[in-house]
């Protein structure tokens, strides 16, 4: 009986870690802000999606990673690519890491009404 309370006890914790180490898989990664050099078009919407890719700075002595967001948005508006670019802070939920190659990395972005850009990786 001593042995089959061992083993239950054991169980019972063997099973909290498997379920602690999958609900912090499923649970959102925490967000952090990161200054980054933001090209945009002319219209972006309040509450619209763009998908951005970050990338290295575009020159070697640039302070700021390059973030993309000229393609079409969610609302399938045409606008003036590359009609804004500014460094700006951007909230970014995910693992944000700056590529050191060519590569880039894609997030899907949404504005606010006060111009702030919040995105989300989906890898």
């Amino acid at each position: 009986m001593k042995n089959y309370f061992i083993g239950f006890g054991l169980g019972v914790v063997v099973g909290l870690v498997v379920a602690g180490a999958f609900f912090s898989k499923i649970g959102g990664s925490p967000s952090q802000v990161h200054r980054v050099s933001v090209s945009y078009p002319s219209r972006w919407n309040a509450g619209e999606f763009r998908n951005c890719r970050l990338g290295h700075p575009h020159y070697s002595g640039d302070r700021w990673p390059n973030f993309d967001c000229d393609g079409r948005g969610s609302q399938g508006e045409e606008a003036i690519g590359g009609a804004h670019a500014f460094v700006m802070d951007v909230r970014f939920s995910g693992e944000y890491k700056v590529p050191t190659d060519d590569r880039v990395l894609t997030w899907t972005c949404q504005s606010s009404a006060t111009g702030e850009l919040t995105c989300k990786d989906w890898q």
